[in-house]
């Protein structure tokens, strides 16, 4: 076979050096190879665009800091507290023992006690402050939507938040426990639906008898103060501040 010849080059066109073909003319690309010219256009366009994009997310560009500077506002979304808050009251004579409208002490109703257990604890309380002691009644006769809020109370606290210390509960947490102690709930007894107190049968007192002048005299007994007086406590062991009419049937004390 005989060798293969070089190409002809015209003369003046641009050679490419490295294979010894000739650059194709302005007329070529332009008249006789229009595809090339759209391949070369949209070169141009995306090298653009890349450049164009490059440079407004260089760190020195103001576009780039403004974005930065935006995604570093942007706050984790915070996981509400899934413990729902305490019912509004919407009773108004329970609303007026939860504000402490009258009675003795702030939400303290003794006026809707039975006329028996009136009687019994006026006696009791003349008994008690003859011997010297002092008598603080804490709750008397409670209406019934109110005992409702007292269970609320209790059960959102027991079983809700007092072994919650998540972070997004604890202002809830804080409120209901502070309501729970302003209640002067046990949590040892969740309050029942119908009790002593929404009958007016009963009262709580906190009641300090004086200690006796000689060391072997007796002490008073505060039971057997409350029984001259019609009174008794049912449950001493768990409700020691508990005082029911003791002619009344045997029901629920808290």
């Amino acid at each position: 076979m005989g060798r293969r010849s070089d190409p002809v080059v015209p003369v003046g066109a641009a050679v490419n050096v490295f294979s010894n073909v000739p650059f194709p003319t302005f007329e070529e690309l332009t008249l006789r190879r229009p595809t090339r010219l759209w391949i070369a256009f949209a070169c141009a366009v995306v090298c653009g665009s890349i450049g164009t994009a490059t440079f407004l997310l260089r760190p020195d560009s103001t576009t780039y800091t403004t974005r930065l500077t935006s995604l570093m506002r942007l706050s984790v979304p915070r996981v509400p507290c899934l413990v729902e808050p305490l019912a509004p009251i919407v009773d108004a004579e329970a609303a007026a023992f939860e504000n402490g409208i009258g009675g003795i002490a702030p939400g303290v109703d003794t006026a809707d006690l039975t006329s028996g257990t009136a009687r019994a604890l006026a006696r009791f309380e003349h008994v008690v402050t003859t011997a010297g002691g002092t008598l603080t009644i804490t709750s008397a006769y409670r209406p019934p939507a109110y005992q409702q809020h007292l269970q609320a109370v209790w059960d959102k606290w027991m079983n809700e938040l007092r072994d919650n210390h998540e972070q997004q509960c604890e202002e809830l947490r804080t409120r209901v426990g502070r309501e729970f102690a302003h209640h002067r709930l046990l949590e040892t007894q969740r309050p029942v639906n119908v009790s002593d107190h929404t009958r007016g049968l009963a009262f709580d007192a906190a009641v300090v008898l004086p200690k006796p002048a000689r060391p072997r005299a007796r002490l008073l007994s505060l039971d057997k103060l409350a029984r001259l007086c019609s009174l008794r406590r049912p449950d001493v062991l768990h409700d020691p501040v508990h005082f029911r009419l003791a002619s009344a049937r045997r029901g629920r004390s808290v």
